[in-house]
């Protein structure tokens, strides 16, 4: 999945035309995260558990000599657990703020999208949910005749603790 970054590295990130985003699934939604904020895709790798944390906290892993917390998206987003067909396609995916990196933990990763400022609105002041407090924006793909929404994650709000 890497080459999913890599692809798209050189590509212009004039946020006055497009924006790219990396495509996930959790549940049955499609989400989106700026290509920028990701560090990497990545298998699966052991979780230790630390007391204490919020349910979607699965705890801390060690990347490459790095120890970096591990936040489970169904669970912050109150989703059962993955189903046994589709948990060969969970990734971690290794976001990156300013402040901090962590892993999340996402159903799987599919593409990655380009999307201009006429594509995305902002979210709509009705809902509310763990997931609305994490979204920046809803885009609206077309493919194939065919239109389809995306879930803009903000990152930053995306790591902010919460008792969830």
């Amino acid at each position: 999945m890497n080459a999913l970054l890599n692809r798209s590295a050189g590509a212009p990130t004039d946020r006055t035309t497009s924006q790219q985003f990396v495509l996930l699934a959790i549940g049955e939604e499609t989400y989106g995260i700026e290509i920028g904020m990701i560090h990497g895709i990545i298998m699966p790798q052991p979780v230790t558990e630390v007391p204490k944390t919020p349910l979607y906290v699965k705890g801390v892993t060690n990347l490459r000599g790095k120890i970096l917390p591990v936040l489970d998206m169904r669970t912050r987003f109150g989703l059962g657990p993955v189903p046994a067909n589709k948990a060969m396609h969970v990734r971690f995916v290794i976001v990156e703020t300013v402040n901090t990196t962590a892993g999340i933990i996402v159903d799987a990763v599919s593409e990655v999208a380009c999307l201009g400022p006429d594509e995305i609105d902002p979210p709509s002041q009705l809902l509310h949910s763990e997931a609305y407090a994490c979204m920046s924006g809803v885009g609206k793909l077309s493919s194939g005749g065919s239109d389809r929404l995306v879930v803009i994650l903000d990152v930053d709000k995306l790591l902010e603790l919460s008792d969830g």
